[in-house]
């Protein structure tokens, strides 16, 4: 069975976070298409600003104020949009706040606080809206994390871990609502211009509008996947970057971020990065040599594959990955962007 996607005539599309941001952005975008769009946010006057944009429209807002940290306050928020406003076709669960956790500072009210609106305000909405979709048989639900739910980043401890935890319950969460008739959805945004990254004091990659996030969100709710993610460049980079061991993912990392947190300029000079079997487990039993080296027969596309893959990933935000491997006789060497005289035999894995 093809997963439900809401349209106009099934019912209201409900959006959190709806007074700034991608989720303002959003709102406008499908009330320009026609649908009916219930926005929730504590700002009421931000709201009815956004009501009044939206008056020429082909469809409609209406505003209920709440506070998704209050589990009783999302429960009437939901029954007064399905008695007053019709049924919710979609819930875009868009809430969220960015708070820097660092560990010189650690500090109870960044968790407390990001945890409250990011998870348990997902939750709370979460749960009275799944409970009328499930009675009526249908329905479509949004989780709005990011790419930084996919691997650690400086002073992103709580706010990291709260992204995380979303594309986790997301993904645990599409077993059992699929057999319900309830399309789930996970939306993992790079950096959009909102006020929460107007914060930032480090250079954004691929950084988009909030109305380029809103056109790329609205596609995908359209659509039957269940990863809506973007921009494509930025998405991939991240994702691989979680296949390097650790020791290697956290060079990268504090490389692309410089010190103070201070990112390195796109189109800067590569810097090589030479691996070898030391550091990166490929998966061929001929790379386990005593000598640790690569470059046995067979191991080739072991190397060679993979890390062409992330060379031509790494290359936009300055880095270049590079593999040296060996084979009799020694001086045979493969080499991918980098000269003969970087490689050293016994490299380990250095920026």
């Amino acid at each position: 069975m093809s997963p439900f996607i809401a349209r106009p005539e099934h019912g209201v599309v409900w959006i959190t976070g709806a007074s700034s941001g991608m989720g303002r952005a959003l709102a406008l975008k499908l009330a320009g298409e026609g649908y009916k769009v219930a926005v929730t946010a504590r700002s009421h006057d931000k709201l009815l600003a956004l009501q009044a944009e939206a008056s020429e429209l082909p469809g409609s807002i209406v505003v209920l104020d709440g506070d998704v940290t209050e589990a009783e306050d999302m429960e009437h928020t939901v029954a007064a949009i399905e008695y007053q406003h019709g049924a919710v076709a979609l819930a875009v669960l868009n809430a969220g706040i960015y708070l820097p956790a660092r560990g010189e500072d650690l500090n109870h009210e960044a968790f407390d606080r990001s945890f409250a609106v990011n998870l348990h305000g997902v939750v709370n909405c979460l749960v009275p809206a799944v409970r009328h979709m499930r009675a009526r048989g249908y329905g479509q639900i949004a989780i709005v994390s990011s790419v930084a739910g996919y691997g650690g980043l400086p002073g992103g401890a709580a706010y990291g871990a709260t992204k995380a935890a979303l594309i986790n319950m997301a993904e645990s969460l599409n077993f059992e609502l699929d057999r319900l008739g309830i399309h789930i959805q996970l939306v993992t945004p790079g950096y959009v211009e909102t006020p929460l990254t107007a914060k930032n004091k480090f250079a954004m990659p691929d950084i988009l509008s909030a109305k380029e996030a809103a056109d790329a969100i609205a596609a995908g709710l359209k659509s039957s996947a269940f990863d809506i993610s973007f921009p494509r460049g930025l998405v991939y980079r991240a994702r691989l970057l979680k296949l390097l061991p650790y020791s290697l993912y956290f060079r990268t990392v504090r490389y692309l971020l410089g010190n103070g947190g201070k990112q390195r300029s796109v189109g800067a000079r590569p810097t090589p990065i030479l691996l070898n079997s030391t550091c990166f487990p490929f998966p061929s039993d001929t790379c386990a040599s005593s000598t640790r080296r690569l470059g046995v027969t067979g191991c080739d596309d072991a190397i060679d594959r993979p890390f062409h893959l992330f060379s031509y990933a790494m290359s936009p935000v300055g880095i270049k990955y590079s593999v040296a491997s060996w084979g009799p006789p020694h001086d045979r060497a493969f080499r991918h962007g980098i000269s003969p005289a970087t490689l050293v035999r016994k490299s380990r894995c250095v920026l």
